[in-house]
């Protein structure tokens, strides 16, 4: 999504219209399912997927800024927006895991659920294991979390549904 590559228009419009749309749908699993309860657990789930709505479209607004015909972008140190970009992409993603183990924690029994937990838990140690390893490893870390967070993303409606009805 660095600016000067190509698509980046695609791939930042992408990300926000996606941020967007989780707004969109945390706000009326709120309005259909959480308002006048008091289901704080689910409530936080809710938030915490928001929250990673919010690090999504700030994130891909402060997009890298690389130049045109090269490979390489600037670092943080000659980018500071890099550094803003970098920390709202982190708290996203941490937003999306507290969702994922909250819900986790009361639903410990629910097979896709855990499911979900271990492929976050491999992303972590993949990440780890990419960002100690020298050289150019690729962004395969990036990509198998993308499709973490979209079947997260995908079945939190239906889950937080379901929880519900168990209470």
């Amino acid at each position: 999504e660095a600016i000067g590559q190509p698509y980046h228009w695609l791939f930042i419009g992408g990300d926000v219209l996606s941020g967007l749309l989780i707004l969109v749908v945390g706000w009326q699993l709120w309005l259909h399912y959480l308002s006048g309860h008091r289901h704080r657990y689910l409530a936080g789930v809710v938030l915490a997927a928001v929250g990673f709505g919010v690090g999504t479209i700030v994130d891909a607004l402060l997009p890298e800024r690389c130049v045109p015909n090269l490979q390489v972008c600037p670092n943080f140190t000659q980018d500071h927006l890099l550094l803003v970009h970098g920390v709202f992409s982190i708290l996203a993603a941490l937003a999306l895991f507290i969702s994922l183990a909250w819900l986790w924690l009361r639903e410990r029994s629910n097979y896709l659920l855990n499911l979900l937990m271990v492929g976050y838990i491999l992303f972590g140690i993949i990440s780890l294991l990419e960002a100690v390893q020298p050289g150019n490893t690729g962004n395969w870390s990036q990509h198998y979390y993308i499709t973490l967070s979209s079947i997260w993303l995908a079945v939190l409606p239906p889950v937080v549904r379901r929880s519900l009805k168990r209470l």
